[in-house]
Formats: structure tokens, sequence, C-alpha cells
């Protein structure tokens, strides 16, 4: 039974208690071979189906094959969307070592049958954050994590499709000789027989078995007494059984249905303002009128909030307390000195500063090791002693690129010591073009400019 929001709130909450988080699994690579080979039976399913079709077939059947496309082209955008580097930084439940935000999306999905709404969505999140934060990352990874749970809800339901067609079209295939002739009993009998010894009657074979020879009277007597040695029912167990079959199929239809058309929904949703309104971290930094954090562009957002969950995941601490800590800091240096006062006095009373700023990061640092110890940054320390580090570093590769140089062109040949101080000057000046080249890729790579 599709649930309420009010009853999807409760049963968020209940599952934030349920959840027992870590930060990461060592066996995530199952889980994406469990989807890929999900994605394969679909796609094996669609090729057949469109090759042949059987007599009874169900409407399921026509929503995989009418949007097989679409789904193939989802699947490779949530792959290009969260890669596997992405995918093992995501918290995962310790039990059933899979990522939180994926048991999440189907709880959603199995109290709502497969349909997807954004408005009740947002409120199931909402409700989940009253017992357990969600980290920035995964907020931003719902849509795709939405899209991989949808696939393989509808994988799992149509399996249940495939083996109906099977039932079908094995039933089929046995009754096929006897449709343009008046069979014998013995001849019917024996046909039952040869397909019971090849494989044990299914629920879903004996309802096609029924369905297929309502029509054939008298001899729909014969089947009957032939069904009941191989099945523990009488007649009227059979209509029910029938009768229970076609609820079912209709269902399945349903719920495939539900799930195309919710990966349609969440393909079309602008995620952007729903993770602004999920990110508790975004929420923190927009309750901060002075900071000027709502006048920024998405991308000065984005590195924001990218950087306090670095220096979260670094220290293993709450994205929001690095995020509050930031704030407060900020609000303590404007409350202590005038806001238009110098420049270094300005940057000081900006949240961003103790984020980006290496001396800045370091007071946030220093701040957060009353509550737990930092360590050693190594990429902190080489911002705080740049030049140092710039100089080291230049001096140590171009001395090597001299020896790997020198060796090269004389091929271990002896010179005399007046020859080789000719050919270390020669070599100086391209050596030095070299380590300063890759010095400088190496700072762009490492340390891009990041403007707010």
């Amino acid at each position: 039974m599709r649930r309420n929001n009010t009853q999807l709130r409760i049963q968020a909450r209940e599952l934030a208690l349920r959840s027992d988080v870590i930060t990461r699994h060592p066996r995530t690579h199952r889980f994406w071979y469990a989807f890929k080979r999900d994605m394969l039976s679909l796609q094996a399913f669609a090729v057949h189906l469109s090759r042949t079709r059987v007599l009874c077939a169900q409407s399921a059947e026509d929503w995989l094959v009418d949007h097989i496309a679409f789904i193939q082209v989802q699947s490779q955008a949530l792959v290009r969307q969260m890669p596997r580097r992405v995918f093992q930084r995501l918290p995962f439940l310790r039990e059933q070592g899979i990522p939180r935000i994926y048991a999440i999306c189907d709880d959603y999905l199995k109290h709502t049958e497969g349909h997807y709404d954004p408005l009740s969505f947002e409120q199931y999140l909402e409700a989940y954050q009253e017992v357990s934060v969600l980290t920035t990352l995964e907020c931003w990874l719902f849509p795709a994590m939405m899209r991989l749970v949808i696939i393989r809800r509808l994988a799992e339901n149509m399996q249940e499709v495939r083996l109906r067609h099977e039932a079908c079209a094995r039933v089929n295939a046995v009754l096929t000789p006897f449709k343009w002739s008046s069979p014998s009993h013995n001849a019917i009998s024996a046909a039952l027989n040869d397909m019971v010894r090849k494989k044990n009657l299914s629920a879903a074979e004996v309802v096609h078995l029924v369905r297929h020879l309502n029509e054939w009277e008298p001899e729909m007597t014969i089947v009957r007494d032939w069904l009941s040695i191989y099945v523990d029912s009488r007649h009227m167990n059979l209509e029910a059984l029938a009768s229970f079959e076609r609820q079912f199929a209709s269902h399945l239809q349903v719920i495939v249905g539900d799930l195309v058309t919710s990966l349609h929904a969440v393909e079309r949703q602008p995620w952007y303002n729903t993770f602004v309104k999920m990110s508790r971290v975004d929420k923190i930094f927009r309750e901060d009128f002075h900071s000027g954090y709502s006048r920024l562009d998405r991308s000065s957002q984005d590195l924001l909030r990218n950087q306090v969950e670095k220096i979260a995941n670094r220290l293993h601490l709450p994205e929001t307390l690095i995020a509050q800590r930031a704030i407060d800091m900020a609000q303590s240096m404007r409350k202590g000195t005038p806001i238009h006062g110098g420049n270094e006095t300005h940057r000081h009373a900006h949240p961003a500063y103790y984020l980006l700023d290496p001396q800045g990061i370091r007071q946030l640092l220093k701040d957060l090791s009353r509550t737990k110890h930092s360590g050693w940054h190594p990429a902190l320390t080489v911002r705080l002693h740049a030049f140092p580090a710039y100089a080291l570093s230049l001096t140590v590769l171009f001395m090597g690129l001299m020896v790997a140089a020198s060796f090269w062109i004389t091929h271990g040949s002896t010179f005399r010591d007046s020859s080789w101080v000719i050919i270390l000057v020669i070599l100086s000046l391209p050596v030095s073009e070299w380590a300063l080249t890759l010095v400088h890729m190496a700072i762009m790579r490492g340390y891009p400019t990041r403007l707010l």
C-alpha cells in the first residue's frame, strides 16, 4: 500500500534510527557488479522481446521495450556522475554493506510502490535529517543514486515478468501441435507428462495451461484430471489461481510503469534547488547574513562546501561542526573589530578565510584541536611555507634532471673535469626550463587559483 506523506516521515525517522553508519565499506566493488548484471539482464530481455513475441504478452513488457534506450542512457549518466572514487567516499551501512543514500532511496520507493514525487521525497529527507544529518556529497548524489535504485528495482520486477513470459512460451510450445487437430486423451497426457519430466510445473505454468486450454472442451476435463495429480487443488481453486495471477500481472504492470515514469521524473527535476534545501552546511552558511554566502555564485558556494567536506573527512568530524566553527570564528572577529577596518581585518571577519586561506585554516584547526587532534596536514604545510617549498622542489628537481641528462648524453663515457664543467654549463639552461615548467605545472594542478 502506498504511504502518505505523514507515514513516509515516520518511516524516514525509523530508518534513521536503525542505521549504523561507517565511513566506508571494503566490498564496494560487488555493488557495481550487481548493477551491471541487472542492466545486462534488462538489455537482454528487451532484445529478446523485440525479436520474439508470445500470444500471452504482458503490458509490462511494452514498458521495457519502449523505454530500454532511455534506461541505458540513464545508466550511463549515473556512472559518469558517480564514479568509483566518489562512490567509495559515501557513508555505508555496516550490516548491509550498501551506501546510506541507497538504503534511503530504496526505502522510499518501497513505501511509495515505485512512485517518485519530488515534494514527498523532500519531506522524507527532511524527516530523516531530524535524526541523522546527511553529508554534502550524499545530498548532491541523490539523483544518481535514485536512478540506480529505480533501475535495480525495475530489473527485479522484470525478472517476474520474464518468468511468466518463459512459462507462457513453454506451455505454448507444448500445445502448438494440437491447435489444428483434435487431440486424443493419450496424446495430451503424453505431451503434458513430457513437459513435467523436464521441469516441475510452477504456479505461472499451471495458470497458463488453464488459460490456453479453456477453449478446449471437452478435452479441458482431461487437463483438469491431469492437473489434479500434480497440483493439490480442486476445480474452483484453479480458477482462483488464474484470478490471482491476473491480479499479480496487473500489479507488475503498474509497478513497472511507475518505475519508468519515476526515472523520467528524476531526469527532469532540477536538483540544485532541492540540494540547497537539504544541505545542512549550505543552510548554516546562509543563516549568517554578513558572510555574503548568499550573494556568491554557485561555483564559489560549491568551493566553500567542498572545503568543509575535505576538512571534515580529514578530521573525521561532522561537516556541520566545521561550518559552524568557521562562522563562529568570523563572528567573533566581527564583534571585536569594525567590519570596515583594514583589509586584513575584513578578511578575518569572513568564514571563507578560515576555509581557504592557509593561516585561517591553521587557526580553524587550532580551534578544532580542542575537540579532536588534527594531526599533520602536508598540503597545508606546503601552503604555509610556500617559498621554501617552491625553492626546495625546484632545486631537487633541477639536480635530478641535471644528473639524468648528463648521464644520458655521455652514455657512461669518461671525461676530464673541465669537460664535465662544460657539459653541465650547457645543460643548465634547458634543464632549468624543464624544472620550472614541471614545478609550475604541479602548482597549477595541485593548487589552482580560486576566486570568490
